[in-house]
């Protein structure tokens, strides 16, 4: 389930990064992979996730200085997705 979750993120960012030309902030990774998780625990033809998944990184720049804030996310099975830490 790990390898499968990373495998979809890696493609999420690439797509983020070929349309926007930078990388994604962590806040759309993570609730990319709630929403994917949500919808396997929801739907009758696939098993729910078994993994907790934690999604670190930056956010958007700030638009005061410039600076990207460092962010972690942890996504449950279930699909809730909580801020760990900013």
């Amino acid at each position: 389930d790990g390898l499968r979750q990373a495998e979809s993120l890696r493609r999420r960012a690439l797509a983020f990064r070929r349309k926007y030309g930078h990388d994604p902030p962590a806040s759309e990774l993570a609730l990319f992979l709630a929403n994917k998780d949500q919808e396997a625990t929801q739907s009758a033809e696939t098993r729910p996730m078994a993994t907790v998944a934690f999604v670190v990184g930056t956010e958007e720049p700030d638009p005061r200085n410039g600076r990207r804030a460092p962010v972690a996310y942890r996504v449950e099975p279930s699909g809730q997705l909580f801020l760990c830490a900013r």
